[in-house]
């Protein structure tokens, strides 16, 4: 039984890539809508949140956990290895390992406000080898056009290029896509930024827990969320995929 959480919705990304290495696994996701965005909160509020997160999933029988929110694992993976003694895989360092295979020149990183301020990546990047330059910017709006659905055509294309026009003009070649909600803008960003190879985390996350979990058949996808806005099954099935009838909404305690 994997566990996967995240701050909103967009943490389904992770779960839509578990699905395509290991569809059979059961799956249990939090979205702590109700707190959403984790970007714009405090360190501390978001070390508490993802406690809250964690402790819900493994009361669930949740026998691994995913870090699919990029805020959460920027400051609070090391918080929850401590106190809970599940493996846990985070989206920070598996995206940091992904981009040094790649061996890039110069690697620009994207998220929201706290992932980029909290220098997590740049940090995980060095750790695992990437010698190059590294450029960071945060991209906050990106989260609310995808949370619209505005995910392709000119108004999509106007903001990605806002944000990303000042790394293509530094001449980077790989981009690590540092939130959720940024693969489902992947086709755009080719667009803009031709020829630069996107990373996007969630791929990692799988690939890594794949090699950790033996093949199965059965599985079934469960779904919690914290708050229940007028489109999150717009939202659900936008991010994962596919139609998930059973969506539950769940209290946290803490």
């Amino acid at each position: 039984m994997i566990g996967v959480f995240d701050s909103g919705i967009g943490g389904l990304t992770v779960v839509r890539e578990l699905r395509r290495f290991l569809p059979g696994v059961s799956i249990i996701y939090l979205g702590d809508t109700a707190h959403l965005p984790y970007g714009t909160k405090s360190k501390e509020a978001t070390v508490r949140f993802s406690i809250a997160n964690s402790q819900f999933l493994q009361n669930r029988g949740a026998e691994l956990l995913a870090i699919a929110c990029h805020s959460s694992a920027s400051v609070a993976t090391e918080e929850l290895k401590k106190r809970f003694k599940l493996p846990i895989v985070d989206v920070v360092s598996q995206g940091a390992k992904a981009v040094a295979r790649l061996n890039p020149k110069m690697v620009g990183v994207i998220g929201t406000v706290a992932t980029i301020e909290s220098g997590s990546y740049i940090e995980e990047l060095r750790k695992v080898g990437v010698g190059c330059e590294i450029v960071a910017r945060a991209c906050p709006l990106l989260v609310s056009i995808v949370e619209e659905g505005i995910i392709t055509g000119p108004i999509a294309e106007l903001i990605v290029d806002y944000y990303l026009d000042p790394l293509k003009t530094e001449g980077i070649d790989t981009l690590l896509l540092g939130c959720t909600h940024f693969p489902i803008l992947i086709p755009v960003i080719e667009k803009i930024l031709p020829g630069v190879r996107p990373v996007d985390p969630a791929v990692e996350v799988a690939r890594e827990i794949a090699m950790m979990q033996p093949k199965v058949e059965g599985g079934k996808v469960k779904i919690y969320l914290t708050d229940l806005s007028p489109n999150y099954q717009r939202l659900t099935r936008c991010f994962l995929g596919e139609e998930v009838s059973d969506i539950i909404r769940a209290t946290l305690e803490g």
